[in-house]
């Protein structure tokens, strides 16, 4: 479920197998409302977490189709059952098993002269990221999709910069409570990527993916096609707390706080803003229900090839994650 405009929700694709399928959900319905809550574009995130904090057996929507009918649905959710104790490092190693399996580049050749990347998250290494970007130099043309790009470390979106400009490039400015300071996205030199740059984004866009398209755009480095990002750029840290239970036994929460924002060069934040594309595309209801990708498809033209939008639609198709949690000694 994702975005579009500036209000309304709508189903980007169905789980096969699920209820939902069942009960004739389909990419391309809107989300009128979910659990007598009307969707807006500020508001999902935050029932979204709520979800993922208080899971239920099922949810009541409305929803509207494209040809504009509602109906009331209740969906299901599926339970699986998982090991009845389930310890931090558990949880870290499932992340980690299925951030490598979930979370990879994915790449489309034209010829070989034009590269659609996507991205789908910065939570990589920075020393991950020299072998992608030595790859992309070859080419002329390289289209970047951070559409759904919800995330990153500092210091890989730093270096992922650097790989697009041949001199230091100042991100903005770090600013804590009590002290404020410049930061700078060294440049791979001769080494950085020199062709044209075309990036996407969308309201699932957040974090690093928006902080690297705004700065495309303060630079005069490329144009940035889509839906506006999700304005949430805000740095925070994990802070994990411990409670004994008893001599031997000790249980742990944790807490995720900001501590930083980023004023762009410009000197604004992005911060519940986002960042407004060059070029606004966003799918309409058909396109989702189709397959298509307009914005894909825009991207193409301009990068000097044909394509349509519903061939767009086939480049990168969604990849489902794992469903349960694996059961670990």
């Amino acid at each position: 479920m994702e975005a579009f405009g500036e209000s309304d929700c709508y189903v980007t694709a169905v789980r096969p197998g699920s209820d939902a399928e069942a009960k004739g959900l389909k990419a391309g319905d809107q989300v009128v409302s979910l659990n007598g809550i009307t969707l807006t574009r500020q508001d999902l995130g935050y029932v979204e977490y709520g979800y993922r904090i208080f899971p239920q057996s099922g949810l009541h929507l409305v929803t509207k189709s494209p040809n504009g009918q509602e109906r009331p649905l209740v969906v299901m959710a599926q339970i699986l059952p998982g090991q009845p104790f389930v310890r931090r490092s558990d949880v870290m190693t499932w992340l980690r098993t299925n951030h490598k399996e979930r979370d990879r580049s994915r790449y489309h050749k034209v010829g070989e002269q034009i590269l659609f990347w996507q991205l789908p998250d910065f939570s990589l290494d920075p020393t991950d990221l020299d072998g992608p970007l030595n790859k992309i130099r070859s080419f002329s043309t390289v289209v970047l999709d951070l559409r759904g790009n919800p995330r990153g470390r500092v210091d890989a979106l730093d270096k992922f910069i650097g790989g697009f400009f041949d001199h230091d490039v100042k991100v903005g400015d770090r600013k804590e409570r009590k002290k404020s300071e410049a930061r700078i996205a060294k440049s791979r030199g001769g080494k950085s990527f020199d062709g044209k740059l075309i990036v996407l984004v969308d309201s699932r866009s957040s974090s690093a993916a928006e902080i690297f398209a705004r700065v495309v755009q303060l630079e005069k480095r490329g144009i940035v096609l889509g839906d506006r990002s999700a304005g949430a750029v805000m740095e925070s840290k994990y802070f994990i707390h411990a409670v004994p239970l008893d001599a031997t036994n000790v249980t742990q929460y944790g807490a995720t706080i900001t501590i930083a924002d980023l004023i762009m060069g410009d000197g604004k934040s992005l911060e519940n803003v986002g960042v407004s594309p060059d070029e606004r595309i966003v799918p309409t209801a058909p396109d989702l229900a189709g397959g298509r990708d307009p914005v894909l498809a825009r991207a193409a033209e301009l990068a000097g090839t044909k394509m349509s939008a519903e061939e767009a639609g086939r480049i990168f198709p969604l990849e489902w994650p794992k469903e349960q949690m694996p059961e670990i000694d």
